[in-house]
């Protein structure tokens, strides 16, 4: 199932853009969620479950600052993905 995760507040606006609202979710900063393979339309070869690869990602909500113009400053969040054992995104 596709998932958003969001700023908190800006959940309505996804809304309105036609986005079903359980597929929001919305993290504050240093909010993480762990997914599954299966979560992500993932399936694990038997070797993997075995050794437990791949077994998790965890997306992390980490601060941000977004510069809109000259004077304004927006505070969101960036997302960090993290795979188990070991291996970090910054999406």
């Amino acid at each position: 199932m596709f998932r958003m995760y969001v700023y908190p507040g800006n959940k309505i606006w996804f809304i309105n853009c036609g986005i079903p609202p359980e597929q929001i979710y919305e993290l504050d900063w240093w909010d993480d969620v762990d997914l599954l393979p299966e979560q992500l339309g993932i399936s694990l070869s038997a070797d993997d479950k075995e050794t437990g690869r791949s077994s998790a990602v965890r997306v992390t909500c980490v601060p941000a600052q977004h510069n809109s113009g000259e004077y304004s400053t927006i505070t969101s969040c960036n997302v960090g993905a993290r795979s188990y054992p070991s291996i970090m995104w910054d999406i």
